[in-house]
């Protein structure tokens, strides 16, 4: 778990200094946990992913 943790500040410290692949492999590691939380929630599927997608968008606007 400390690994990832150390994995991922790196990926994000690559981003920041914009490097896309990076942002790739976050989005990689971590949109089957979202796309299942947002499907929880609004039980729709083309939602879920329109929802996940707007999200990756919004993070990746505010941090390059």
């Amino acid at each position: 778990m400390i690994e990832q943790k150390y994995k991922d500040l790196e990926l994000i410290r690559l981003t920041l200094s914009g490097d896309e692949s990076a942002f790739g492999q976050i989005i990689d590691a971590y949109k089957a946990r979202i796309f299942n939380l947002v499907y929880r929630m609004v039980n729709n599927y083309q939602e879920a992913e329109d929802i996940l997608q707007e999200t990756f968008v919004k993070v990746y606007t505010r941090t390059v």
